[in-house]
């Protein structure tokens, strides 16, 4: 009698442990597939991500192209990008691997990444040549305050001295992106690795102030959360 009380109990033992082993099977069987999707989500991403670049590139190219054919010049302003895009920061050339001898003038603000003020421009020396040739009267009554300019070169050695951070910036703004996908009623008109993202409306009410009303009432709540928003209307 005893014995089969004791058989039963161990049967009954493998049986749980038979159970509890299913379901780390189960779990860990969810958690493959669960791996496997995002997986293919991001390879998904990836390609469109290429795709893109290769449609952007030769776009590029025929630009250049058109450079050299019609003797024009190219200004690329770059106060959104720079000290953004780029493996260390340097803004579209970077991104994009253009050959920065292409561009005859390049300009930027330092008061988005930098977080001071004033701005530069850098490009060919007939250009720059000209501009320090037709600058010298401002160089005292609009120079830049000696505490903003330190603030800006130590931003500037930041940049250089940890690269790293614009790869962690850049998935931040990936994440972001997928994020805002989800809002119903809104749709995001930026790419997936610009920190500033462009929300619409995906259909208008008919009456233009009560979409403005909408957006400014978006824009306030967002001020709450500490997200930088900002209302920008097409005139």
């Amino acid at each position: 009698m005893l014995k089969g009380i004791n058989n039963l109990e161990r049967n009954i033992n493998e049986l749980m442990e038979l159970k509890n082993t299913t379901r780390e099977l189960r779990e860990a069987y969810t958690s493959f597939n669960s791996q496997i999707d995002q997986a293919e989500e991001r390879i998904t991403e990836v390609e469109e991500q290429l795709n893109e670049i290769k449609r952007e590139g030769k776009i590029r190219e025929k630009r250049v192209k058109l450079k050299y054919k019609y003797k024009a010049r190219i200004f690329l302003e770059e106060s959104l990008s720079f000290g953004v895009l780029g493996e260390h920061g340097r803004g579209v050339t970077e991104h994009y691997g253009i050959n920065i001898d292409y561009i005859d003038l390049i300009s930027a603000n330092v008061e988005n990444a930098l977080a001071s003020v004033g701005g530069f421009c850098f490009g060919r020396y007939f250009v720059i040549d000209h501009q320090r040739l037709s600058g010298q009267g401002y160089c005292f009554s609009a120079s830049l305050p000696p505490l903003l300019a330190a603030a800006a070169i130590e931003a500037l050695n930041i940049m250089e001295e940890n690269p790293g951070i614009f790869a962690v910036l850049k998935e931040k703004c990936r994440q972001i992106h997928k994020a805002l996908q989800g809002i119903s009623g809104l749709k995001v008109v930026e790419e997936t690795f610009s920190p500033a993202f462009h929300l619409q409306l995906e259909e208008s009410s008919g009456a233009h102030e009560q979409d403005v009303r909408l957006l400014q009432e978006i824009v306030d709540q967002s001020q709450g959360f500490a997200i930088l928003a900002r209302l920008v209307l097409n005139s």
